[in-house]
């Protein structure tokens, strides 16, 4: 074996250590992404439900609220006509 076919040789094998090299870092990379991918889908599903859940309580405090308004205007009505009647069977 000359000189040069020794050199190519180790071109080839060093070549080929950087192709397999660059096969296994793209592997990593790829199962990184994927988990990556996994755990944005996890926090993406955690931020509906937390936003769900937000939701839901406004909608109670607003329902809540409502009924609270409702009450306070028919206890008014009622010391009103209360008071009318208090005041009528007075007069």
């Amino acid at each position: 074996m000359s000189l040069a076919d020794l050199i190519n040789l180790a071109i080839a094998v060093f070549t080929a250590a950087a192709a397999i090299a660059a096969w296994v870092s793209t592997t990593a990379s790829l199962k990184a992404t994927e988990k990556a991918n996994e755990t944005s889908e996890e926090s993406r599903k955690i931020v509906h439900e937390q936003t769900q859940a937000l939701m839901l309580a406004a909608l109670v405090a607003a329902l809540l609220s409502a009924v609270a308004e409702d009450h306070d205007r028919c206890v008014s009505r009622t010391r009103i006509r209360l008071g009318q009647a208090c005041f009528d069977q007075h007069s």
